[in-house]
């Protein structure tokens, strides 16, 4: 792993290597959003109301807009 760092030093700071980050990057934060926006209407659709539904799904918003935030 430490020599592979070595390798694509140069890669990873040149123009092609930041804007392949920058497209890796908007493809996660496009499919998460995506992905998420589907839980969400999955879970308001079922006839089951549970409290630790709505906790677990604000968590997971919350965590997903601090990992895009990172990114960006």
């Amino acid at each position: 792993m430490g020599n592979l760092a070595d390798i694509f030093r140069d890669f990873a700071i040149s123009f092609w290597g930041v804007t392949l980050f920058i497209a890796i990057a908007a493809i996660y934060g496009f499919g998460q959003y995506f992905i998420l926006g589907m839980v969400r209407a999955k879970n308001k659709e079922q006839e089951i109301k549970r409290m630790h539904f709505n906790v677990i799904e604000k968590i997971v918003s919350v965590v997903d807009i601090v990992l895009r935030k990172i990114l960006a």
